[in-house]
């Protein structure tokens, strides 16, 4: 309990509010054979648009990470111990990494990457061809420099970024898979 939420209203576009968990039920209920469990959030903030009986979504964050993150695109492996490709010496070189917070899009990399390493990310994208048969795609690749102020694993340099990791989200009503 006490876990920070966001609340979007359904009927509302780009209206996020700021909650918190304050109940969840000792008493699950089953269907399809996934248990869910009620979940009571209070909102932390208001908006003169909400109005009673809205539908609603809520995310629950689960967990936060600061530091180095990076597209979960970027990262592979599994658990703590992951690679990603750096560029160096103008050619890509596979880089052991530890892996913190695993988010829906980002990854948080505690420990193996330099200040100002360019991390390389591949991105496959659908053929433009719709006669191909086959399945092929193109890829398109492209890398970003880490860099910042503050000190990270003890050593020389830093790197910034950071962000919240959403955990799962609830409808309104609010059952916990």
């Amino acid at each position: 309990m006490g876990q920070a939420a966001t609340v979007t209203m359904d009927a509302l576009t780009g209206v996020e509010l700021g909650a918190h968990v304050t109940a969840i039920s000792t008493v699950g209920t089953t269907s399809d054979s996934v248990v869910s469990y009620d979940a009571t959030l209070t909102l932390d903030q208001t908006d003169s648009r909400v109005k009673p009986g809205m539908s609603a979504s809520a995310a629950v964050i689960t967990g936060q990470a600061q530091g180095v993150t990076l597209p979960n695109d970027a990262v592979s492996g599994s658990g703590s111990l992951a690679t990603v490709n750096v560029l160096r010496g103008g050619k890509k070189v596979s880089q052991q990494v530890i892996v913190g917070l695993k988010g829906d899009s980002r990854t948080q990399i505690v420990s193996g990457l330099a200040a100002g390493a360019q991390v390389l990310v591949t991105t496959t994208l659908p053929s433009l061809s719709s006669s191909s048969s086959t399945g092929s795609s193109s890829s398109s690749g492209s890398s970003g420099t880490l860099g910042g102020s503050t000190g990270f694993g003890g050593g020389g340099g830093g790197f910034a970024g950071g962000g919240g990791f959403p955990g799962g989200g609830f409808p309104s009503g609010g059952g916990v898979p």
